[in-house]
């Protein structure tokens, strides 16, 4: 894939960003090789990862405030002071945003396994299938293994003395009594307060490796930019539904998703353009959604649906235009015709 990029772009000065599949030795090191750059996650299964998260527990972090565009969240970055295996440097970044993440999903596993072994102790003082304490144990497995990191359990075994008739018939005063003692099983659950400790000091990180020569900010400013560069494509699967494709052929394949990626290419312009006019007149929305809603961030989908109901008419008399009635624009419709810098005049049916 490099030469063909570097070949439709000219240059070799881009830098590739993308998830966690691109951290391979052999990819990294090829990108590397061949004079590109790259940015990328790096996977928690990699022994780096689990070196920081160690470090972090007994050494103070110098983390760097760090402004994202577009971005209400706070951002800090900090560059390991190990490279990785491969020799490339791993920046280390903070969010409030991932977090709050981090510790509602951990607080969401404790409960639900809590409440789980909860309804467990309810259901064996009653009658229950459950009758061995190995029984028990492999239910209690099963109940808490998604928070066994967090939690562990104990198991009580408890006796009951229990009295019986002897024998059938109503009770009387020369009734006796048989005596069985029956066993009754109870389970408590404790945190594991280190295990839960060590991860809140590593909530809301992440990291990141490049072989750039970027600051960290600069890294992070890089990467966080990547969704907004794969919306198109996102909107290709999801708006469009172009998958599945049908064909057969490889270059009807390509010519099909040719006239989408065109179709896209017009879009991303007339948004562009629009976008651009309302940032340089000043003006932060327009009423294009129902009801006049303001709408700060303009789609072309959206943008074309107030054109929806533009129509023209024309009498014909014997095969010949007798007259044209051009369509009449509305003030909104006139107005994103001059932001895509087009005549409004000139949006007629030519004669």
């Amino acid at each position: 894939m490099t030469p063909y990029i570097c070949r439709i772009t000219g240059k070799r000065d881009f830098i590739y960003v993308a998830d966690s599949k691109l951290c391979v030795s052999d990819t990294m090191r090829y990108i590397s090789d061949k004079g590109g750059a790259f940015i990328t996650v790096l996977p928690a299964t990699r022994r780096e990862e689990g070196w920081f998260r160690n470090y972090l527990q007994e050494n103070k972090v110098n983390w760097i405030r760090t402004k994202i565009r577009c971005s209400d969240d706070e951002f800090r970055t900090f560059e390991s002071p190990l490279p990785s295996a491969e020799g490339y440097r791993i920046i280390w970044v903070w969010s409030t945003w991932k977090a709050e993440k981090d510790r509602d999903t951990r607080e969401n596993v404790m409960e639900k396994a809590v409440n789980a072994i909860a309804l467990l102790n309810r259901k064996l003082t009653g009658r229950t299938r459950i009758k061995t304490r190995e029984d028990l144990a492999r239910k209690a497995d099963l109940l808490i293994s998604p928070a066994k990191r967090y939690l562990s359990y104990t198991i009580h075994e408890e006796e009951t003395e229990i009295f019986r008739e002897s024998k059938r018939g109503r009770p009387s005063p020369d009734t006796v009594y048989v005596r069985s003692m029956k066993k009754q099983f109870r389970i408590t659950t404790e945190p594991i307060r280190e295990n839960i400790a060590y991860d809140e000091r590593c909530d809301g990180m992440f990291p990141l490796i490049t072989n750039t020569s970027l600051t960290p900010e600069k890294v992070l400013q890089n990467y966080k930019y990547q969704p907004r560069l794969e919306k198109r494509n996102e909107q290709m699967k999801s708006v469009y539904s172009v998958m599945p494709v049908l064909f057969k052929r490889i270059d009807r394949i390509e010519a099909f998703l040719f006239i989408f990626f065109i179709a896209m290419l017009i879009e991303a312009l007339i948004e562009r353009s629009v976008r651009l006019s309302m940032r340089n007149m000043k003006i932060e929305s327009i009423p294009i959604y129902h009801e006049r809603k303001e709408c700060e961030s303009p789609t072309a989908d959206r943008l074309l649906s107030i054109f929806n109901n533009v129509q023209f008419h024309m009498i014909l008399n014997h095969g010949k235009v007798d007259e044209v009635f051009q369509p009449e624009l509305s003030g909104i419709q006139g107005k994103i015709l001059k932001m895509m810098e087009i005549d409004p005049e000139k949006y007629v049916l030519p004669d």
